[in-house]
């Protein structure tokens, strides 16, 4: 468990983004539809959006600054897509979940 945040990550997948959007190959969690504490990372400024099937990132998408953390409340079923910004990069994809939960 992260002391600073009391959140323990679950799982992680990692992708590389490009000037066409790319996304990640399975669902956000495997533990079914429930919603999910998700924390993206990014190596260089992009835009991700999430959402059921395929989703396809714009760069109309939320921005994510590199380096910084940003959390986010998606079911689990959903995937994560991404987009740069002026680099080429890649997005960390971790489900975490409370310190308190089992």
């Amino acid at each position: 468990m992260n002391q600073r945040t009391g959140l323990t990550p679950e799982s992680t997948q990692k992708f590389a983004f490009t000037g066409s959007a790319a996304r990640t190959t399975d669902p956000i969690s495997t533990k079914g539809d429930g919603v999910v504490l998700v924390r993206l990372w990014a190596s260089t400024d992009c835009h991700v959006s999430a959402g059921p099937g395929t989703p396809s990132a714009t760069t109309s998408d939320i921005p994510l600054s590199a380096g910084v953390p940003e959390f986010f409340l998606w079911p689990g079923s959903w995937k994560v897509s991404a987009i740069r910004q002026t680099a080429d990069g890649s997005l960390w994809v971790t489900t975490c979940r409370s310190g308190s939960e089992g």
